[in-house]
């Protein structure tokens, strides 16, 4: 399903985000967009197991 890959690759966008901004020393800008990601990919990991057991019905 298209909304599936497009939430998964979403979340490895997010986490190439984080890891390029997590150097142990960044603003409290840059925190709060870490943060943000990590936020979002939780709710789109929820979206993506509500969407594979709708499929699986």
């Amino acid at each position: 399903m298209k909304e599936i890959q497009d939430l998964e690759t979403r979340n490895s966008l997010l986490t190439n985000e984080i890891a390029r901004l997590n150097t142990g020393r960044q603003t409290k800008v840059e925190q709060k967009r870490i943060d943000g990601n990590f936020e979002e990919i939780e709710m789109n990991k929820e979206i993506i197991k509500m969407l594979k057991n709708q499929n699986n019905q």
